[in-house]
């Protein structure tokens, strides 16, 4: 490779003189050169580059131009100076890191830096922010992340959606207490601090429970706390509209709504299960809706209830099989313990479902799991199988005893 031939090609470019290439690779003694238009052949000596179209850019020069991309999207986003400080530091980190090869514009690398150090800290800056802010796609944003986490051996974080729940509530009119937003003349009165606060605290609850639901895995979680302030901004009678969450969010109102929908449909399906709860949706009071968000602990429990639920229907016949053996052998039934519900404690609200569930166990009876209770009666040898389901505080009790003595007797 001539000097000719690498001058025709960069004369054959056309490029923005801000939008710069940058590759990195390192000589094998680690040392680092910088080589800019120089008669130099690629396979034999590893080589950093950083240019423009001139390609007279120095290496100095870009690492300034990287800083004032980073100081950019730092101020956009209310970034300290601790935090651009921290950022730039984690980008040098990533330019003099071994064994590192990257060609991507100047600016894709500065902004994968902030949204790495942002994931890291937990800063309410997404992926979409940094995109509309350069110019990228996601995509390439988390493709450099990745890289990134592996020049440094770090893993690059999942976003926290609990993260943003106090950003868009600051930016939403009625919940803002900033005087630009909340003194607007469109606003006849203003939320009071101590419901703002009890509104962010419980969205946060809400959100953390959301994000380990498999209903909600996959989809965009933006959307999902976007829907879950709407949500319970409901049910505190906080009218929020529509058009400011789509003006701030840039997500659909179509988009939103059906978010607002499941979240709504998903927490129903608790309430459900407690004896006071009334079928009706219409008919169900904003007290109820309050003491759901208030203790979401209940949430858990019905979460591994249904994964319960899930395994025992794939091990059905498997199980079947051990209790038909079992009893062949020993002449009553004796099932594994898979896991059994947590005990509720006394002192929460959720108290008064202990004594319920304790009444239907019998003293000799065993707990097995949630949906499966197995006791055997010593005296007379004789096995007895309650199968109880507690689902809309129902139970349905069930003997298998003469299906199981026949099938031990042949």
């Amino acid at each position: 490779m001539n000097e000719d031939i690498i001058k025709s090609d960069f004369e054959s470019e056309q490029e923005d003189p801000n939008d710069f290439d940058f590759s990195l690779t390192f000589q094998q003694d680690g040392q680092r050169s910088l080589l800019l238009g120089q008669n130099i052949n690629p396979e034999d000596q590893p080589y950093l580059f950083l240019g423009g179209n001139e390609r007279t850019k120095s290496e100095k020069n870009a690492k300034e131009f990287l800083h004032q991309i980073i100081e950019r999207i730092s101020n956009n986003f209310n970034l300290d100076d601790i935090d651009q400080a921290s950022i730039k530091s984690l980008l040098d980190e990533v330019i003099i890191a071994k064994e590192m090869k990257i060609t991507v514009r100047l600016e894709v690398l500065a902004g994968s830096c902030v949204l790495f150090y942002s994931r890291i800290y937990h800063r309410p800056i997404s992926i979409y922010d940094i995109s509309s802010e350069i110019g990228c796609q996601p995509s390439k944003l988390t493709s450099i992340c990745q890289e990134i986490g592996q020049v440094l051996e770090r893993d690059f974080p999942k976003i926290d959606e609990t993260n943003f729940i106090e950003r868009y509530c600051n930016q939403i009119p009625i919940l803002s207490l900033s005087p630009n937003i909340s003194d607007n003349d469109n606003l006849k009165e203003k939320i009071d601090p101590n419901v703002r606060n009890q509104i962010i605290q419980e969205t946060k609850q809400l959100v953390s429970y959301l994000s380990k639901s498999t209903t909600f895995s996959g989809k965009n979680p933006l959307v999902t706390v976007i829907g879950a302030i709407y949500w319970v901004s409901q049910i505190h009678e906080v009218k929020i509209l529509i058009d400011d969450l789509e003006k701030i969010t840039g997500f659909s109102k179509m988009g939103i709504r059906k978010r607002y929908k499941e979240i709504s449909f998903f927490v129903l399906e608790f309430c459900k299960l407690l004896p006071w709860f009334n079928k009706d949706i219409k008919m169900i009071s904003n007290q109820n809706f309050k003491f759901i968000v208030n203790h979401l602990a209940f949430l858990d429990w019905h979460k591994n209830r249904v994964d319960l639920r899930k395994k025992s229907s794939q091990n059905k016949k498997k199980r079947k099989q051990n209790n038909i053996d079992s009893f062949k052998e020993k002449n009553e039934v004796r099932i594994p313990k898979i896991s059994q519900m947590p005990l509720i404690d006394q002192n929460s609200p959720f108290g008064f479902l202990e004594p319920f569930f304790d009444n239907l166990i019998q003293e000799n009876h065993e707990k097995v799991n949630d949906s499966v209770i197995i006791g055997s009666d010593d005296d007379d040898h004789e096995t007895g199988c309650y199968i109880l389901s507690r689902e809309n505080g129902k139970n349905f009790k069930k003997t298998i005893v003469e299906k199981l003595q026949k099938k031990g007797e042949k």
